[in-house]
């Protein structure tokens, strides 16, 4: 009894150890089956299902997705060289996309003269994404020949564009302009320096002049006011009080042609004449309008006698 009680004891660890054996055996050919499988066979069913869709022409490019960063200034300008760019990139169409070099389309980009800045991405299974941003226009310079040049931040020109995809800017006129660079960066500085929004805003303005003698003057859009700035420098604060002359000049109902605002501490203001009926004294002694033509605003309204005229 003793005897086969022991025999069965050796007998079954024997059998234990073999079986252990076995399963890390089993275990390590698993391991290697999985790691060919994982490493070859699906990449390869992969890579075939791909090539065969690729033959197929399932990734061939149907269509470039735009997303363009516009202004609303100058939107009507971007849709014919949004359109203008999408012929030139048409040689890629029904091209695979893993055949496209992504570096041969951005050569293409950079060479549009408008585009600032840009990102190409592949949109599976057969599109292109582009993402651009524009270069900001800031004036259109005007030839007096009917070309109109649109011009961006470091001054320099853009191609001509014709209405009605002008973008909707200050014009600006003079031979200076077409023979100076600085010039044209010393407008995008004074519009660049004027407040977003508001009553005196780059979108207010209509045109922008300069005198070689007074300096800048700029005519807003709705009232055709005249509003000399002088040199370039100090337009945050000479925009500020052309902004509280408009607010003051509304809320009286009075009719301004001038805004001086090149002078250190007030504004000067000359006001349209109403006709020689309504120039007169009442009874009661009011001073008429003709006497009130040109005002000084200096936090306070007072009468004087100087006249300031603009280019007319």
């Amino acid at each position: 009894m003793v005897w086969d009680s022991w025999g069965a004891k050796f007998l079954n660890s024997e059998f234990e150890g073999v079986g252990a054996k076995i399963s890390v055996t089993v275990m390590k050919k698993l391991f290697w089956l999985k790691l060919v499988t994982s490493v070859f066979v699906i990449p390869s069913i992969i890579l075939g299902t791909l090539y065969f869709l690729n033959t197929r022409g399932f990734f061939n490019l149907e269509k470039f997705e735009f997303q363009v960063s516009e202004h609303k200034s100058i939107e009507n300008y971007l849709i014919p060289l949004r359109d203008s760019l999408q012929k030139q990139l048409t040689s890629y169409q029904n091209r695979s996309l893993w055949e496209i070099q992504l570096a041969e389309v951005s050569q293409v980009l950079k060479n549009q003269k408008w585009i600032d800045s840009f990102k190409i991405s592949r949109v599976w299974p057969n599109k292109l994404k582009i993402e651009i941003q524009p270069k900001e226009i800031f004036f259109i310079y005007s030839t007096g020949k009917g070309e109109l040049l649109p011009v961006v931040n470091d001054g320099s020109f853009l191609p001509e564009v014709r209405y009605p995809a002008t973008p909707d800017v200050a014009i600006v006129h003079g031979q200076l302009f077409a023979k100076s660079a600085e010039m044209r960066r010393k407008v995008v500085k004074i519009i660049k320096d004027l407040p977003k929004v508001g009553k005196f805003s780059p979108d207010t303005l209509a045109e922008i002049q300069y005198d070689s003698k007074e300096g800048f003057w700029t005519t807003l859009v709705q009232s055709g006011i005249k509003v000399k700035l002088g040199d370039e420098n100090k337009i945050p604060v000479k925009s500020q009080r052309v902004s509280q002359v408009l607010d003051y000049l509304a809320h009286r109902s009075l009719d301004a042609k001038v805004i001086d605002a090149d002078l250190s501490k007030k504004v000067l203001v000359r006001l349209h004449k109403k006709p020689a009926s309504e120039n007169l004294k009442d009874n009661s002694g009011e001073v008429s309008e003709e006497k009130q033509s040109d005002k000084n605003f200096d936090g306070t309204t007072k009468e004087t006698s100087e006249e300031r005229m603009g280019p007319q």
